[in-house]
């Protein structure tokens, strides 16, 4: 029996779903190294996410300011911005609010899950200035000495190697999920 248009067809829907599915999840999976030991992925998940809120400041905050500018929920603003100001505090209303999760203007658990999976994966070549930023800021608050400058060069590269390294997180100099949640949380 001959293949039918619609034969045809859905095998091609088929074929093109398995693709583009491969490439979708193929960063992700190559994100924070794929020897990381399990045991170190279920610590850095369980780590608890840093409640912020307006009247807040500090690195955190700045690294967050920087994503919600990335997600277009902040205009730019120069040098970052390391309070949780009432722009700040409303934008992430905006934020909440566009993912129906509960709108109460402050960073909790749900609201930092979300910025998570919105960061996705950053490393060399990423030209996302305020993701870079972010990481760049955070590796300074673990204690890396890199400049906040937006691009994700050799010296941004190796500093992310090194805390990958220092928090048993196979190097491979990506910022995926658990290299961001370790980052964000001050690692193990």
């Amino acid at each position: 029996m001959p293949p039918t248009r619609r034969s045809i067809a859905a095998v091609t829907a088929i074929a093109a779903g398995a693709l583009l599915s491969s490439l979708t999840t193929a960063p992700a999976a190559l994100a924070d190294g794929p020897r990381t030991p399990p045991e170190v992925r279920a610590e850095i998940q369980a780590l608890p996410w840093p409640a912020l809120a307006q009247g807040d400041s500090g690195a955190v905050v700045q690294a967050a300011n920087e994503l919600l500018q990335s997600y277009g929920y902040l205009p730019e603003q120069g040098l970052g911005n390391i309070f949780f100001d009432e722009p700040m505090a409303d934008a992430v209303r905006a934020y909440q609010d566009d993912r129906d999760i509960p709108v109460d203007g402050r960073i909790g658990d749900e609201t930092w899950s979300h910025i998570r999976m919105d960061f996705g994966v950053v490393g060399p070549g990423n030209r996302d200035r305020d993701k870079v930023t972010a990481v760049q800021v955070l590796l300074g608050h673990n204690g890396y000495s890199v400049a906040d400058d937006g691009i994700y060069g050799t010296r941004t590269e190796n500093a992310v190697i090194a805390f990958q390294e220092e928090n048993s997180i196979d190097a491979d100099g990506i910022v995926g999920p658990i290299t961001f949640r370790a980052l964000v949380t001050g690692g193990v």
